[in-house]
Order: C-alpha cells, then sequence, then structure tokens
C-alpha cells in the first residue's frame, strides 16, 4: 500500500521494518520452540 504512491522510497524504509520485526519473530520462536531447547540442553 505505500509503494505505489512513495516508489522505490518506500522499499528502501519497509525492508529495514520488516526484517526487525522478524528477528524479533525468529529470536521468539527459537527461545519457544521445545526441540530447539532440547538440542541446547543436550549440546551443553
Amino acid at each position: 500500500f505505500l509503494i505505489p504512491p512513495f516508489g522505490y522510497t518506500a522499499v528502501i524504509w519497509c525492508e529495514p521494518i520488516i526484517w526487525c520485526a522478524m528477528t524479533l519473530q525468529l529470536v521468539y520462536s527459537f527461545a519457544k520452540n521445545p526441540y530447539i531447547r532440547e538440542i541446547k540442553a543436550i549440546k551443553a
């Protein structure tokens, strides 16, 4: 919805925001995933 009126400038601004949001989601997923916690416990 931002790209048609603002063009490539909207892409430049939106991509880092999306990266940050996805990083937060991945950190949460890794922290809450029991399979990953089990692997960490085995390696520790």
